[in-house]
C-alpha cells in the first residue's frame, strides 16, 4: 500500500495533472486539508504559530501539481480555512486593524506570486518535454540515415570490388 501511494505520487509530481480538472481542483482541497491538520498539530506545540504558515506550502504544490486554477483555490480555502479556523478572536471582519490587514495583503500577495511562479515552472517544464522529445525524433531519424549511407556506401564498395 505505501509503495503504491509513493509510485502514485511520483507519478503525480512528475507529470502533474491537467489543469481545471476535477482530480486537479480536488488535490488542491487534500493540499488545503493537509496543511490544516498540519496547522492543527503545530497549534497544539505552539497556538501563537502564524496563521497562514502551512498553506503558503499548500498553494505551491497545488500550484505545482494541478496549475494555476488549483493553486489559486489552494490560496482561496487556505485562507478560509485560516480565518475561520486559527484567527484569534480578537480578529474581526470589521473593523480590521492594520496588523491584520497586512496580514491577509501579505499572504493574498505571497500566494500570487507563489502561483505565478509555479505556473512559470510548469510552463518551462513542458517546454523542455517538448524539446527533449523533437531532439530524441530528429536522434532517431539521424541514426536512421546515417545507416542508410552506410548500406549506400557498402553497396557501392561491394559494386565497385565485385568488378575487381
Amino acid at each position: 500500500m505505501i509503495e503504491w501511494a509513493t509510485n502514485r505520487w511520483n507519478a503525480i509530481w512528475h507529470a502533474g495533472l491537467t489543469p481545471r480538472s476535477g482530480g486537479a481542483l480536488f488535490f488542491a482541497v487534500a493540499c488545503v486539508g493537509i496543511a490544516t491538520a498540519l496547522r492543527i498539530g503545530l497549534g497544539r506545540i505552539s497556538p501563537d504559530s502564524a496563521v497562514f504558515a502551512p498553506y503558503y506550502s499548500a498553494t505551491l504544490v497545488a500550484a505545482l501539481v494541478g496549475g494555476a486554477e488549483s493553486g489559486t483555490l489552494a490560496a482561496m480555502l487556505g485562507a478560509f480555512a485560516a480565518y475561520y479556523l486559527f484567527v484569534p478572536e480578537d480578529w474581526s471582519f470589521a473593523p480590521f486593524r492594520l496588523e491584520q490587514l497586512v496580514s491577509l495583503v501579505l499572504y493574498a500577495t505571497s500566494s500570487l506570486v507563489i502561483i505565478w511562479a509555479a505556473q512559470s515552472y510548469r510552463g518551462l517544464l513542458q517546454r523542455l518535454r517538448a524539446n527533449e522529445t523533437t531532439r530524441e525524433l530528429l536522434n532517431r531519424e539521424l541514426v536512421h540515415r546515417i545507416k542508410n549511407i552506410l548500406a549506400n556506401v557498402q553497396g557501392i564498395v561491394g559494386q565497385s570490388l565485385a568488378d575487381q
